[in-house]
This record gives C-alpha cells, structure tokens and sequence, in this order.
C-alpha cells in the first residue's frame, strides 16, 4: 500500500485483493486447526520420549479428542477474534490517520494569512482576552515567493498551478523554522527537526545549501542533492543545493507548498530582492486543539 500508484493494492482494487486477504484467513484457520493441529500430536505421539511422560500422555489425546468433537466451535471462535481485531484495527487506523494528516495540514494551532494589520490586531486582541496574554504564543513569518530552475525539479514547485498558485519555493529562513517547530512541539515527544534520509535532527542548512519539505514521503530521497538555481531579480541566480529533505512543514499546506528552509544569509539576501512575498500568523495554545 505504501508504494503508491505501483502496488498491487492500486492495480488490481482494494475490494478484490481485500476479499482475497479474508478467504485466506478463513481457509488458512481451518486448514490449521484441522490439519497442522492433529499433524503435531500425532509426531508427538510417534516420540516415545515426549508422549510418555506424566503430563503428555493426557494432554495430548484429551487435547486431540476436543480438537475432533469441537472443530467447528473452535474455528468460529478464532475467526470471530480475528474479525474483532481486524475491525479494531481499521477504526483505529480510520480515526488515527485522519488526525495525523490534519496536524500536517495545519501543523500550528491557528494559521492565517496577515492581509490587514489591523485585523490581525484584533485577532490577536480577542484571543487575549480569551485564553490570556500568557496562555498562547503568536509568531508571525514573512514567506518570500522565489522563483527558480532546475533540471531535478520537485513537484511541489508545480503544485496547485491548476488553482491559479504561481510556480515556485515559498522560502523561509532557518530562525523562523525553529522557532515555529518549538511551538509546535511544546505537546509532543517527537522532535519534528528531523532529517527524512537517516532520522537525524536537522541542521542549520550552509549559504549554498538549502532544506526541501516534502508534501507526500519520498523513500527513494530523489530530491536530496539535487541543485536549484533561484532567481534572484536583477543579480541572477544563486544555487543551493537540497541538503536534507524532511515532511515536517512548519506552515500548512494551505499556504506554504513547495517551502524551502534556507540560512539566514541567504534569506536576507533574497527579501532584499524579493518583492514578491506574504505574511502567515501562527499562534499555538496548550488550550487550543490542533485540527
């Protein structure tokens, strides 16, 4: 299931191979308890040294006897066990993953973009007034929208051109991505600085070197080495390359798609060039809930 578009999952249709799956269950239980079962106590029985011991030699026709007159009782049971855990399992995995992918979209409590200053006050204002000055902790980052090329594109510097986003990075500086991480990371075990290619934790990324998120999980790490060339307006391009790969976003999708973590350098050198760019307003809570 994992390997997207090429597993046998996506080929063939989840009902035909699920149906396939259960047959196999069924026939598998069956074939276990009337055959595999009374195929053991019988080599236990042909081991003079095992059967004819204290507890063996009852145990083992009693066991084969039960096994004869309740086959079908027995079969019934460990199916209908199988059919709990199986239901289990898929309602926890139906809710579970849901909710995971919910905290990727929105990764902060609240996110918006700050179109109006004065409304973004007000937010900010009613909030307080709500939870507290010191129950929540807004940050706001300045997302600068980059153009480049490369002959290793990723896909997500096209995502989303069908709804009208012009293609390119949406680039922000390695203090912002720490710090919107610590935030979100206040409720939580896992440090979301972590490297995709070896689990690492992620480091501040060089002047020529830059850190790509990910919309969708690469196992093969295509993207990691790969060089863009970013377009800086009237001074001509400047190349990074990709130095790490993770798929914690510190900004939702919904805002932030092809994201780029670059130095503070090099950053600063593009927001100087960079009229193009937009404000997103994170603010998390111990008292909100992360939807």
């Amino acid at each position: 299931m994992i390997r997207g578009e090429e597993s046998v999952w996506y080929h063939i249709g989840f009902s035909p191979v699920a149906l396939l799956t259960m047959l196999s269950v069924v026939i598998g239980t069956v074939l276990f308890i009337c055959a595999a079962l009374p195929w053991v106590c019988r080599l236990i029985k042909k081991n003079p040294k095992i059967f004819w011991q204290e507890n063996t030699i009852i145990m083992v026709p009693k066991f084969m006897h039960r096994i004869r007159s309740n086959a079908g009782s027995l079969i019934l049971l460990v199916l209908l066990a199988a059919g709990t855990l199986a239901v289990f399992g898929s309602t926890t995995l139906s809710m579970w993953y849901p909710y995971q992918a919910a905290k990727r979209i929105i990764p902060s409590a609240m996110e918006y973009r700050v179109t109006d200053e004065e409304q973004n006050e007000n937010v900010l204002n009613a909030l307080e007034e709500t939870v507290g000055q010191d129950s929540f902790h807004a940050y706001q980052t300045t997302v600068i929208h980059v153009k480049a090329s490369s002959e290793q594109m990723p896909e997500e510097y096209n995502t989303g051109i069908e709804k009208g986003r012009e293609p390119g990075f949406e680039c922000i500086s390695w203090t912002d991505f720490t710090a919107l991480i610590q935030d979100q990371d206040t409720d939580t075990k896992r440090d979301k600085r972590e490297d995709d290619n070896n689990g690492s934790a992620l480091t501040a990324p060089a002047d020529n070197e830059c850190i790509l998120v990910k919309y969708h999980p690469d196992r093969e790490q295509s993207d990691l080495n790969a060089v863009y060339h970013l377009e800086i307006p009237e001074q001509g391009t400047t190349d990074v390359r990709v130095s790490a790969v993770t798929t914690n976003n510190p900004i939702g999708f919904a805002n932030s798609t092809g994201t780029l973590i670059l130095s503070d350098a090099l950053y600063e050198k593009l927001a100087q060039s960079y009229s193009s760019r937009f404000t997103v307003m994170s603010i998390n809570c111990p008292g909100l809930i992360i939807l």
